[in-house]
């Protein structure tokens, strides 16, 4: 017989059983007419109220499910009852198992402590603290607390004496504490509790400022506190793609310039000690614009104060000097007074119309120069458009080389006897037709013994700038070329020299 546990009227119970054949032991069907019968206290008062039996549960042979719901009966389940429950008019395998008790059951007989409202739960916390709410004591309503959270109690005696108090406090004579004269125990006590220099000295520099503490009018808490809140802002970069001279930030001012012309001062990060003046700051975007570049750009947490001092950029410092008035700078000796003489020494800037003047002046004579110029070369205009092509190039005829003019046309012969060929299709490495030649063939065997080589910007790449030997040529104007065998067949179109 097994016991499910211990409930409150009203719950439903729910629990298993196995049957099992009586010769091998092995799980088989309940038969039979079963009926389980809930009998109470130990008593012949019995019930079936509320009770449900499902045999073969879930489809599996032998496992029975029992549900009994004492809601179903009030008058027989009540709180504070045992009940056990019988089955009857069944069988396994044929065999009568009339009164097997199947399950024992307590409707809040087991425990010592019940709430009085069912099913309310006791809150524990993880160290075993339990949360209650004392409404009496030793039956008599407890007293509202005055503080929150604290119960008030009136104590009248201590270990069966009447304790006596003044103001609200006990009156104690104490003369041991745990068997040492209770003078020396209390001073012991203080001493070993008192803060060490260290823990003090920490405590007070540690200490928040904030404009809710350390408030009273000319002590250091509220000057320093002032301090901190005029002389600096600290902040950090919240830009993963911050460059040099720009990045957002995580400022909370929503106001644009805010920020302008004040020191920021890097004090994390590789930058940490570096300090620029802003030259604008974005209070929708939060982004801080610097006057001057970093020499790298900060990255993303960085941290950095603003300190509330007006540094003016250098554009802004370069623009107020060539902006500056000279009547202002009249003492003898120094670098105002020099500029000013300097530019007084110089004069005015002359006016459109003395630029003007002077412009046409010597507009006049350049044109005068130009006109000697032409002067001077003019037979050089009948002499020059011979001697130009079409295109506008120069042409020269070399009469002589060196003062010899024999020289020159011996050249000219010469250049004159180099032939040109162009390759046509179907070329192999000894052999090159052609599809034309200059000068054009007329006999066989015409070029025996001339260099082919090609030219250096050919068609074929690999024959570029290569030569080879004639062995034979057919009698034709653009004749085939017997040669010397090239690395690479000649295409068609592949141009050359006949030298």
């Amino acid at each position: 017989m097994s016991y499910q546990g211990d409930f409150a009227a009203g719950d439903s119970v729910h629990w298993k059983f196995t049957t099992r054949q009586f010769t091998t032991g092995i799980p088989f069907t309940l038969g039979g007419s079963p009926v389980p019968i809930v009998y109470k206290d130990g008593s012949l008062v019995q019930s079936t109220a509320g009770v449900a039996l499902t045999v073969d549960f879930d489809g599996v042979v032998g496992l029975n499910h029992v549900t009994i719901d004492t809601s179903a009966d009030a008058a027989f389940y009540t709180d504070g009852s045992q009940f056990e429950v019988c089955i009857m008019s069944a069988t396994v395998d044929s065999v009568s198992i009339e009164g097997e008790v199947i399950g024992r059951f307590t409707l809040r007989a087991q425990a010592s402590l019940y709430p009085t409202v069912k099913a309310r739960t006791l809150d524990v916390s993880a160290d075993g603290d339990a949360e209650a709410d004392v409404t009496k004591w030793l039956g008599t309503a407890a007293a509202a607390p005055s503080v929150a959270g604290v119960p008030e109690v009136d104590v009248t005696f201590i270990l069966g004496t009447a304790a006596q108090a003044a103001s609200g406090r006990f009156q104690v004579d104490t003369e041991l504490i745990e068997g040492v004269d209770a003078t020396d125990a209390i001073a012991a006590v203080v001493i070993a509790s008192a803060p060490t220099t260290d823990q003090i000295a920490d405590a007070v520099w540690d200490e928040v400022l904030t404009a809710a503490t350390h408030n009273v009018a000319s002590s250091a808490g509220r000057r320093l506190r002032q301090i901190a809140s005029i002389a600096t802002v600290d902040s950090s970069v919240n830009d993963a793609a911050a460059t040099t001279t720009s990045f957002v930030t995580a400022l909370t001012t929503a106001v644009n310039d805010f920020y302008n012309d004040q020191l920021l001062i890097f004090t994390s990060g590789t930058l940490s000690g570096q300090a620029k003046p802003i030259l604008d700051y974005n209070g929708t975007t939060k982004l801080v614009t610097l006057s001057e570049a970093l020499t790298s750009a900060p990255a993303n947490g960085d941290t950095f104060t603003i300190q509330a001092t007006h540094i003016h950029p250098v554009t802004q410092i370069a623009a107020g000097i060539w902006d500056e008035a000279t009547a202002g700078h009249a003492t003898v000796a120094t670098f105002g007074k020099a500029v000013t003489d300097t530019l007084a020494a110089v004069g005015e800037v002359p006016t459109n119309a003395e630029l003007d003047t002077a412009l046409a002046a010597a507009d006049d004579a350049v044109l005068a120069a130009v006109a000697a110029v032409l002067s001077d070369t003019n037979d050089i205009q009948t002499r020059l458009p011979a001697a130009l092509t079409g295109a506008g190039n120069m042409k020269a005829d070399a009469l002589a080389l060196n003062g010899d003019a024999t020289s020159a046309a011996n050249i000219a012969k010469t250049t004159r006897a180099i032939a040109r060929g162009t390759a046509a299709a179907g070329g192999t490495t000894t052999s090159i037709p052609t599809s034309a030649f200059t000068p054009a063939g007329a006999a066989a065997d015409q070029f025996v013994g001339r260099i082919v080589t090609f030219d250096a910007d050919t068609a074929t790449t690999a024959l570029r700038g290569q030569s080879t030997d004639i062995t034979a040529s057919t009698n034709a104007a653009a004749p085939t070329l017997t040669v010397t065998a090239l690395t690479t067949a000649p295409a068609s179109g592949d141009t050359f020299s006949v030298t």
